[in-house]
């Protein structure tokens, strides 16, 4: 598993890439997830950020090798950061959930993805919530190996 470095994206790779946002707020900070699980550190950030603060959620999955990338990150009202790993990623399939992407991010899709890229809306009835994907990833083991490789 990789992470949110422009190091680990080639050019000719064929990335799927799913995407959601949380919109934040100072009053939203102690519902938002962390990576450290302090709330209080989202509710710092918030409160320097501009008027509008977003937390967007990644997983890229390159489809030749199977590799797998899951990140989060902070940002702006714009989608600055957001729109950059888009435009370093180039990906053939957008996955978003159905109804969920605010215009901001609709925007965002629109200026930096090319025309012919394949999207991919799920039902909100298909999707988990965070803290149920990170339990189901961790209890199931699903990035360990379960074959030793012999040289």
């Amino acid at each position: 598993m990789g992470d949110l470095d422009s190091k680990d994206i080639d050019g000719e790779s064929k990335y799927i890439v799913a995407v959601d946002e949380i919109q934040l707020t100072a009053g939203s900070a102690d519902t938002a997830p962390t990576s450290t699980g302090t709330a209080g550190a989202v509710g710092d950030v918030i409160s320097q950020q501009s008027d509008e603060t977003v937390l967007v959620g990644v997983c890229y999955l390159e489809a030749t090798n199977g590799e797998m990338c899951i990140g989060h990150f902070f940002d702006n009202a714009q989608r600055t950061v957001l729109r950059t790993l888009l435009t370093q990623i180039a990906p053939v399939e957008l996955v978003v959930g159905r109804g969920r992407p605010s215009r901001n991010l609709e925007l965002s899709f629109q200026s930096c993805l090319p025309s012919d890229v394949s999207r991919t809306e799920i039902p909100s009835y298909e999707q988990l919530p965070c803290d149920a994907t990170l339990e189901l990833l961790s209890t199931n083991n699903y990035f360990t190996s379960t074959t030793k490789d012999t040289v």
